[in-house]
């Protein structure tokens, strides 16, 4: 079938405009965002040949029976599925992983991005940034192993598969959780191959 990230992010920013509509009541909000990922979740099973990096984590994203970290953005269920959508506007095109310099241009590319949402006071975008492209590193797949993969995709994983919190983020822990992201892909930039 062949999904293309670009058609998944056209059809999210869709989703989002329906969503971010002031005259929109915040049920049926909830009831599209869900539906949304409800078939992007059947979409990308019935493309299952698919082995990229993206693609494992917008299936991550779209499975809605398993809670992430990134879930504590959110306090309503509204705002949980909001923040998986805006990641999945955010999750960069990687497909596989062929060189730790490869991995470091993702990753400052997604600081080029997080960083200055951060500074404007957008502190959850930030984590969305952060957390979406470490998601897709985590979970590409390798040409073939690579001095520091090793190292570099067991930091990632730790910090992406970190169950949520017994509660929602809040204030200051949004802002921990921004840090703690930046902190991880900084100690990535520091990987030497």
């Amino acid at each position: 079938m062949g999904v293309r990230l670009a058609a998944i992010q056209a059809s999210v920013a869709t989703t989002w405009t329906y969503i971010e509509s002031s005259a929109m009541a915040p049920t049926v909000a909830t009831g599209i965002a869900l539906a949304a990922l409800y078939s992007l979740r059947a979409l990308l099973q019935a493309d299952d040949e698919q082995i990229y990096g993206w693609w494992r984590a917008a299936t991550q994203l779209s499975d809605l029976s398993h809670p992430l970290r990134l879930d504590a953005l959110g306090s309503s269920p509204l705002e949980k599925y909001q923040a998986r959508l805006a990641t999945l506007r955010d999750l960069p095109e990687v497909t596989a992983l062929s060189s730790l310099d490869e991995i470091h241009t993702f990753i400052r590319e997604a600081i080029n991005t997080g960083a200055p949402r951060y500074n404007a006071g957008d502190v959850i975008g930030c984590c969305i940034a952060y957390w979406a492209t470490m998601a897709a590193l985590a979970s590409a797949p390798v040409f073939r192993g690579f001095p520091g993969y090793a190292k570099m995709v067991a930091q990632l994983r730790e910090v992406v598969e970190q169950p949520p919190p017994a509660a929602p983020f809040a204030g200051r822990g949004i802002d921990e959780f921004a840090w703690q992201l930046r902190h991880a892909l900084d100690a990535i930039l520091a990987i030497q191959g």
